[in-house]
């Protein structure tokens, strides 16, 4: 800053001469520029399991104060939420394993300048298992089949198989589905082998079998493992929705079949079924309520589980649009969480940010940004007049496999998206994401999008889980498919069979003693695989009247022929069923030739032929027999057939006649 000279202005009034001195101050720009904000480029770490709730602050120096960020760019801009007053950066969804970057700018109250980065490395969580094991026998090796159930994984999980000392005797498919190759030696067998998940996580599994003797029978039991809670322990609520509060229903891993669940320390707030349902008995005040217990399947796996609630006073914020236009609904939680994006708008302005106070003199709160929920408040809309219009963009639904349609999502402002209606047979929605394989940034059903770019959002599925019941005799006859299904259904009817025992019951155990049981044809939620055992009950046999004695001739049979005809075949078939009136066991068979004559009796060449026939005779009603005796389940008898050469007698074979009714078996039956 420099002063001028002194000028001098002379004027002329009313013929006088009047010298004027006047001094003027002259303040020229300065030479210096405005300063620049540096930051040395940041960078973070976590997990896909942490990514979900990550957040840092962005570091600058050189600021002079009131600082305010903006996001512009980078390959992972969408990943982050930028609260444009602190700096703070979070991410926005879970993310897979990869490098997301977001850029931006920073200006400051005296008008500095400069840009940032922020680089987040996201590395893979963990996927653990517990080493499975299972064990059957001989006779069940042949079918044996268990699923493989891990931790930690995000999204589809897939395995592979890559070693054991018993590699080569399973078939292990890419959902964890573990089948036997066919039937093994008794002895143990080890496979081992790798998992990974659609976000990068990776783990490694071991299984064991042991095959024991002896090899028919049911397979024994697997041995019990313990079950673990994996749903959450604690859940909140306010006295003002304490009464319709509910929660679960509880889930645990390790389990086979349907798990139950008992309630060993209540408390007369809280009601839990038996299917690990949790509902509030009434309005609550506010306080802390638990409630704990232990939990079984149907093959003896047990644990243990706990939930515990907090009551606390309704905690609102109410939000006013503050000279725009729109409504939103009253937001009430009971734990910090992010705050509704902002849907007022108003012709020509821009918004800004919440602020406590209308004149925004207050707290302030960015779009979306977090908040406490420890006091109720109003926040009013901030605004700032523009002639530059906000570009809205668009968000088009893919339904990437599925069915259905979604209209294009337009806005320009930090904005929930739209709930997916896409629907695919056999497969669960999961959530959205940039890519088609799942390897780009995600999005809740619902989550926020800044709305700063357009995009398509591919719907990601989950292949519905499949689960089958295999049926064994368990000492009874016959065969059954396995019964495959993905939700709840009939169990197919029983069709084995017993001799002296009626079919009553399906047991997951084949003693019965231990296990679930379930009834022919008992609807079954098919949420687990495993294999029901038939269950029996010996019928109480009539009493058996004493055997009858009777003598049934069986002819005539063909000139020197043994041959059957078919009047023979029904004559034994009627025998058949006498025996099986008379519960006869003693059966013997005497067969005739009719052949000899007083005339030719003592010719031995002629006597012996007659025997010969005689016998075959007897032979061939013994084997026709015996086929009609099993056709009738007759067992436990005892038959004897012989031949007699001579006639009866010899001299009643005088005519053709007499000779037929002598071409014989004579059956006693006793």
């Amino acid at each position: 800053m420099r002063f001028s000279k002194f000028s001098a202005k002379i004027a002329l009034w009313l013929g006088a001469i009047v010298v004027i001195f006047s001094t003027a101050l002259i303040v020229e720009p300065s030479d210096a520029n405005a300063a620049t904000i540096s930051q040395t480029p940041q960078t973070g770490a976590t997990t896909v399991d942490g990514s979900t709730l990550f957040t840092d602050v962005l570091i600058t120096s050189g600021s002079s104060g009131g600082e305010t960020f903006l996001a512009t760019g980078g390959a992972g801009e969408a990943s982050f939420n930028i609260n444009n007053a602190t700096g703070a950066i979070a991410t926005t969804s879970q993310l897979a394993v990869g490098t997301y970057i977001v850029t931006g700018t920073d200006t400051d109250t005296s008008l500095d300048t400069g840009t940032w980065s922020y680089t987040l490395t996201v590395t893979p969580s963990t996927i653990s298992q517990t080493p499975q094991t299972g064990a059957t026998n001989v006779a069940g090796s042949a079918s044996f089949e268990d699923q493989l159930v891990t931790t930690g994984s995000n999204l589809t999980e897939s395995f592979t198989a890559t070693g054991g000392t018993g590699e080569s005797s399973f078939n292990v498919g890419t959902t964890g589905v573990i089948i036997t190759t066919g039937q093994q030696a008794a002895g143990v067998y080890t496979v081992t082998g790798t998992d990974t998940d659609t976000q990068g996580d990776t783990g490694t599994w071991s299984y064991t079998l042991t095959v024991t003797s002896p090899s028919s029978g049911p397979p024994p039991p697997p041995s019990a493992t313990t079950l673990v809670q994996t749903s959450s322990t604690t859940g909140a609520a306010t006295t003002d929705n304490s009464a319709s509060f509910t929660a679960g229903p509880i889930t645990v891993s390790h389990a086979t079949g349907t798990v139950t669940f008992f309630t060993t320390s209540s408390s007369p707030a809280l009601s839990v079924s038996a299917q690990g349902n949790i509902i509030t008995t009434g309005p609550l005040a506010v306080g802390n309520y638990s409630v704990s217990g232990t939990d079984s399947d149907p093959s003896s796996d047990t644990g243990t589980w706990l939930f515990s609630l907090t009551v606390n006073t309704s905690i609102t914020v109410k939000f006013v649009a503050n000279g725009g236009q729109g409504t939103m609904a009253l937001e009430t939680k009971t734990l910090a969480t992010a705050l509704s994006p902002n849907v007022f708008t108003w012709s020509k302005h821009v918004f800004d940010d919440w602020n406590t106070a209308v004149d925004g003199s207050g707290a302030s709160y960015a779009n979306g940004a977090d908040y406490s929920f420890t006091v109720s408040t109003t926040l009013y809309a901030q605004w700032t007049a523009t002639t530059h219009v906000v570009p809205s963009h668009k968000v088009t639904f893919d339904a990437n496999g599925g069915t259905g349609s979604m209209k294009t999502e337009t806005k320009n402002v930090l904005a929930s998206l739209t709930t997916s209606s896409f629907t695919r047979k056999g497969f669960q929605f999961v959530n959205w994401n940039t890519a088609a394989n799942g390897l780009g940034t995600s999005y809740d059903n619902g989550g926020a999008y800044k709305f700063n770019k357009s995009t398509t959002l591919y719907a990601q599925w989950r292949a519905a889980a499949v689960f089958s019941v295999k049926f064994h005799a368990n000492g009874g006859t016959g065969s059954m498919k396995t019964e495959t299904k993905k939700s709840a259904a009939p169990l197919t009817l029983n069709k084995f069979t017993r001799t002296g025992f009626k079919f009553i019951k399906w047991s997951t155990t084949g003693n019965g003693l231990s296990g679930f049981d379930y009834a022919n044809g008992q609807s079954f939620n098919f949420k687990a695989s495993l294999t029901l055992y038939a269950q029996w009950s010996a019928v109480k046999a009539p009493p058996v009247p004493p055997a009858i004695d009777a003598v049934v001739s069986l002819s005539p049979f063909g000139v020197k022929s043994s041959a059957l005809s078919t009047g023979l075949e029904s004559q034994i078939t009627a025998l058949a069923n006498e025996i099986q009136t008379n519960h006869d066991t003693k059966i013997s068979l005497t067969g005739y030739s009719g052949d000899l004559t007083t005339a030719n009796a003592t010719n031995e060449s002629d006597w012996a032929a007659s025997l010969k026939l005689s016998q075959q005779r007897a032979f061939a009603v013994e084997e026709y027999l015996k086929l009609q005796l099993a056709r009738l389940g007759i067992t436990g008898y005892t038959i004897s057939a012989v031949g007699n050469a001579a006639a009866l007698p010899p001299s009643a074979n005088a005519t053709a006649a007499d000779q037929a009714r002598n071409r014989k078996v004579v059956a006693k039956i006793a």
